[in-house]
């Protein structure tokens, strides 16, 4: 991290754009009533790329420019969404926004060592 823009240097900007936490009561039923349960993880799969439909989503964009120069390297936009997982969403309503987040942090860290910015 720098002060001022100087050669060899970039400058990433993010914004959390969206947000949403899940429906604990619904999730709770979708996860833990047997009749439910099966036909909301089959769902999730077949209709919805595995992402519950009651889970948290998360929303971010991003761009990473030469300091010096403003050359755009990179731009993005990802959207992420979580699963039932036993106990862990019924307990904290914001942890598949968490776990979007870990997933950014590692890509990001990847995407910098790519550029040569980062030796992680």
């Amino acid at each position: 991290m720098v002060t001022s823009p100087s050669p060899g240097t970039v400058r990433v900007r993010y914004a959390l754009v969206d947000a949403e936490i899940p429906n604990a009561i619904i999730n709770t039923i979708a996860t833990y009533a047997p009749y439910a349960s099966t036909a909301y993880t089959l769902a999730s799969f077949a209709f919805n790329d595995g992402v519950g439909y009651f889970g948290g989503t998360a929303t971010i964009e991003g761009y990473a420019t030469d300091a010096t120069g403003g050359m755009l390297l990179w731009e993005t936009v990802d959207k992420r969404g979580g699963t039932t997982a036993l106990l862990e969403n019924t307990l904290n309503t914001w942890l598949d926004v968490d776990h979007a987040f870990a997933a950014w942090a590692d890509r990001i860290a990847l995407r910098m060592k790519d550029l040569g910015t980062c030796r992680k």
